[in-house]
């Protein structure tokens, strides 16, 4: 991202950078992966926890 150049008014409203409505996008969007996400690892569990419970300990 460039600087800009910036000037302080005094008595002006300051005006915002981010585009409220796409970063509310990207959080959601960032928050179905991380559900996603976590549901693999649910699987890669209970996967591994059937391997085990079937094969037992090899001690």
């Amino acid at each position: 991202m460039e600087a800009k150049q910036a000037r302080l008014l005094q008595g002006n409203i300051e005006e915002s950078n981010v585009d409220l409505v796409a970063e509310s996008v990207a959080l959601i969007d960032i928050q179905r992966r991380y559900e996603a996400y976590l549901k693999v690892l649910d699987t890669f569990t209970a996967s591994d926890r059937k391997v085990v419970d079937e094969i037992g300990p090899q001690a």
